[in-house]
């Protein structure tokens, strides 16, 4: 939907063709706000109706720089995301659990943003500010891409062929069908080779839950999120998020095997097994409104689409291109700064054309340079093995920095900058917070 958000203003129509059914009605603020007024188990019901997105009812948000690109492309989104009840989360309000710190700082002077909800709200405030705002795209409900329709040649897509025989032709194939995209077998299918693929299996295993918590313990908190990031040879962690309405989402995971359990009493069990019990005293007594509902399989995949020759007036977005381990708030992210990223190039080639709108040629030309600067994106937070010595003191240099944060608000800010996709890595070396960490290092070697 940003990616259509990004392509509207230079075309004639974009066709969005979503294979799972419908869930708003019209998709008009009232709906929605008398949807997400419901109580939480509204949520686990239409988990169930988007099959294609099994994470549906796990944690979401969006960074602060995921922030700031969607309401670039939809204007006026983040106002109709808090109506909704989304929740301006600042990062100090997170607190965090990481190496024996914790790492909350409830006065938050960042200047950073977040925005927290449940999926659905993310999702459908999103459709519902597309369609707003942008009359010529059209959603096809219930529709599935089944097959391309290549040019003569074979030298471009021009289309796809639904499950249904419909045929959509095309300027421009864009695929966001996420990490079980059929654009690799496709590509095969034409004589082209699959892209190369990377992945990083942490074996992970995600259970969630909705929590109701009494209005007077929701105001009185000093936290809008509870993070318990697990380190070897601690294999489980936990995040309590508070979402619209005022519930608390509560997610635990296990890697290498050690699942969290699905009945009641195993998954409180678990929660209260973490190396801090913060998340389980918060829930203990809370009503609960869903029971837990796992996810496994969020590996981190990146198709190597770069490497390969590509047909003409194709593009890959999203979790086609690259799908993250979702712990992270990582995933939303990419794929929003790759729709800014998309929109800046359609802008530099309007002006170029002297035209508000894009000819079928002029759009087919812009997805190879596209594909090229989505590279980089998507590389910024790609985690794969790395062995190189510059690598590693990066690493200790984070670690050392990540501890500061706990005690220092520039240190914190300057990490959270990075975590964020504000900035990148490189603008942690600065003088100032190598002085501070390595001044951290001696005091802790002394004290030894």
């Amino acid at each position: 939907m940003l990616t259509a958000a990004a392509i509207a203003p230079f075309v004639d129509e974009v066709v969005i063709l979503d294979k799972e059914a419908a869930l708003n009605g019209g998709g008009t603020e009232e709906e929605l706000r008398q949807e997400f007024a419901a109580t939480g188990a509204k949520l686990a019901d239409r988990a169930k109706l988007r099959k294609g997105v099994p994470q549906y009812i796990h944690p979401h948000g969006l960074l602060c720089r995921a922030t700031h690109s969607v309401e670039l492309l939809l204007p006026g989104w983040l106002e109709l995301a808090k109506r909704l009840g989304g929740r301006i989360t600042l990062p100090g309000r997170v607190k965090t659990f990481y190496k024996g710190l914790w790492t909350h700082h409830p006065v938050d002077t960042t200047g950073l943003i977040t925005l927290s909800g449940s999926r659905g709200l993310i999702e459908e405030s999103i459709r519902a500010q597309l369609l707003t705002l942008c009359s010529n795209v059209h959603i096809h409900c219930g529709c599935w891409a089944a097959a391309p329709l290549w040019s003569a040649d074979g030298s471009c897509l021009e289309g796809v062929v639904t499950k249904a025989g419909q045929e959509f032709w095309a300027d421009l194939v864009i695929d966001a069908a996420g990490r079980r995209s059929p654009v690799p077998g496709w590509l095969e299918g034409g004589g082209y080779a699959p892209p190369p693929e990377v992945e990083v299996d942490p074996h992970v295993t995600y259970s969630s839950r909705l929590y109701r918590l009494p209005p007077t313990e929701v105001e009185n908190k000093d936290w809008d999120v509870i993070y318990i990031r697990p380190t070897a040879p601690n294999t489980r962690g936990g995040l309590l998020q508070t979402i619209e309405g005022g519930l608390l989402l509560c997610c635990v995971w296990g890697y290498s095997g050690d699942h969290p359990p699905q009945d009641e009493q195993g998954f409180l069990d678990f929660l209260a097994s973490l190396e801090r019990r913060d998340m389980y005293e918060a829930v203990k007594d809370a009503e609960p409104l869903t029971k837990p509902v796992a996810y496994s399989g969020m590996t981190n995949l990146r198709r190597l689409y770069e490497d390969i020759p590509m047909p003409g007036r194709l593009a890959v977005v999203g979790d086609s291109l690259a799908g993250f381990n979702p712990v992270y708030g990582q995933g939303i992210g990419v794929a929003a700064i790759e729709a800014e990223t998309l929109k800046k190039l359609l802008q530099e080639r309007a002006r170029e054309c002297d035209s508000g709108k894009l000819a079928a040629a002029d759009l087919g030309a812009l997805a190879a340079p596209y594909q090229a600067m989505a590279k980089h994106i998507v590389d910024f937070p790609f985690s794969r093995p790395k062995k190189a010595l510059v690598e590693k003191l990066m690493g200790s240099y984070l670690e050392a920095l990540m501890k500061l944060a706990a005690s220092d608000m520039a240190a914190f800010k300057a990490v959270q900058e990075v975590m964020n996709m504000m900035t990148g890595p490189d603008s942690l070396i600065r003088p100032g917070l190598m002085v501070k960490a390595l001044r951290m290092r001696f005091a802790e070697l002394l004290s030894a």
